[in-house]
């Protein structure tokens, strides 16, 4: 089978990125050609030759040419890729699979310029993938689909996952530095219970968004924290494997902002997961997927400091609980394998 891949860039330390690396490698190991055109000069794989804007419609037939050789499109999102799918399918009758992987799946929804197109595009899909329960039911509410679906992202477990011993407690928090991802409630949180546990720490591995950043610095200085919270960024793979193997809990308290800006799922916590990290996440976004409520962590409500900090402390004293959590993690992250995420959208690629 031959499957063209319409993508924004396959940068691993990317979200969509490694979304869309983890499928295609797969893919290749399994004997399947692919080829992709992407946005992004980024340095990995594939053509650059995709735009947005009124640029989407630039050199549409040139685009049909590169994939008329393929059995199966795949956009890896809404905007613009679902669009640029549809509108090259308009002309190669393929199997356009697009997959749906949060905000830009369903903010342009909203939007007069794109919400026509990306509707034509959902419409004439042959299945539209979203990545979560939320991820679906925001683009229900818009658009009636029958051709919609949810396959989560999955993990490879390459790596050893072996927990390792730490001098240090740290809260550990993964991800883009923008307020979606919540930093600021968890580090009110962090604040709340701060002089109880006096050698806690918390560290974000995000690159540097700055006016964001210094929103957090100010916050940080305001409530006694300097010295005890680190940003890491662009930091190895190596290093982010030590990291979640010496971590006390992986903290993301994502929310839903008023422009319809979202976590979609949250592979970080399926990470964290892997290398045993009991979680918490928040209720209402991606994560309610990605995280295994109850059991591996806690989910909390949006926005809510006290609750969530109540849910780190019952994690730091409660050690039976926390080494509970941490197995119940590494069993659900076997759960949600690379391997079993690309098995379903094979069987997708072959549905008539």
């Amino acid at each position: 089978m031959k499957i063209g891949f319409l993508v924004k860039t396959v940068n691993p330390k990317n979200g969509a990125g490694r979304y869309a690396s983890d499928i295609i490698e797969v893919l290749r190991s399994r004997g399947h050609t692919v080829i992709v055109l992407k946005e992004e000069d980024d340095g990995y794989e594939g053509e650059v030759v995709l735009q947005r804007g009124i640029k989407i419609f630039t050199g549409i037939r040139s685009l049909a040419t590169q994939l008329n050789g393929c059995d199966i499109i795949h956009a890896i999102d809404g905007y613009p890729y679902g669009i640029i799918g549809w509108l090259i399918n308009r002309k190669l009758q393929k199997k356009l699979v697009i997959s749906a992987l949060g905000t830009y799946a369903v903010a342009p929804l909203y939007r007069w310029q794109t919400a026509f197109l990306l509707k034509q595009a959902y419409r004439r899909a042959h299945q539209v993938i979203a990545i979560s329960t939320l991820t679906k039911n925001k683009i229900l509410e818009k658009i009636p689909l029958q051709n919609i679906v949810v396959i989560h992202p999955g993990i490879h477990l390459k790596e050893k996952r072996v927990r390792a011993n730490s001098k240090e407690q740290f809260l550990l928090g993964v991800g883009a530095l923008k307020e979606r991802k919540g930093y600021h409630i968890a580090l009110s949180a962090f604040a709340e219970i701060a002089q109880e546990f006096p050698e806690l720490r918390y560290k974000i591995v995000a690159d540097p968004d700055r006016a964001y950043k210094i929103i957090l610095d100010k916050f940080i200085k305001d409530r006694g924290l300097s010295g005890r919270v680190d940003f890491l960024s662009f930091i190895s793979e190596e290093k982010l494997v030590e990291l979640y193997k010496t971590a006390t809990m992986f903290v993301l308290t994502s929310i839903n902002t008023d422009d319809h800006h979202f976590e979609g799922f949250g592979i970080v916590y399926l990470e964290a997961a892997k290398f045993g990290l009991p979680v918490i996440g928040t209720i209402g976004t991606g994560g309610e997927d990605a995280v295994n409520g109850g059991e591996n962590g806690i989910l909390v409500h949006q926005n809510n400091v006290s609750e969530t900090s109540e849910a780190m402390k019952k994690i730091l004293i409660d050690k039976s609980l926390s080494d509970k959590m941490s197995r119940a993690s590494v069993d659900w992250s076997k759960q949600n394998t690379i391997v079993r995420e690309v098995d379903r959208i094979v069987e997708i690629y072959n549905k008539s």
